[in-house]
């Protein structure tokens, strides 16, 4: 991400009504669910980042992830802002549970 727009990213068609922006470098989602998608593939990288989500916040961070079909999904480190989640903030959804 280049910090000043989305040159390189592209939302993902029938994924959702979200809409993204950047805004002060940083990328903000806004206006319902939906999926941003970076237009290369990576192998043996470091991802860091820093979220804030409102409250009640249901979303995630998709890792080796192809498409909407379930065996393609993927990893996803869930943004769960929600009392008594079964994959609260920071879990890698479905397989580690964060404390």
């Amino acid at each position: 991400f280049n910090g000043k727009d989305l040159t390189g990213w592209s939302v993902l068609k029938g994924g959702g009504s979200a809409t993204f922006e950047v805004i002060d470098g940083a990328i903000v989602a806004s206006r319902g669910n939906g999926y941003l998608l970076t237009n290369e593939e990576y192998q043996n990288f470091d991802l860091f980042c820093y979220v804030q989500a409102d409250p009640e916040a249901n979303g995630g961070i998709f890792l080796r992830w192809k498409s909407l079909v379930p065996k393609d999904r993927g990893y996803e480190i869930q943004i769960e802002d929600i009392a008594d989640s079964n994959n609260p903030t920071g879990s890698i959804y479905d397989w580690s549970k964060a404390s």
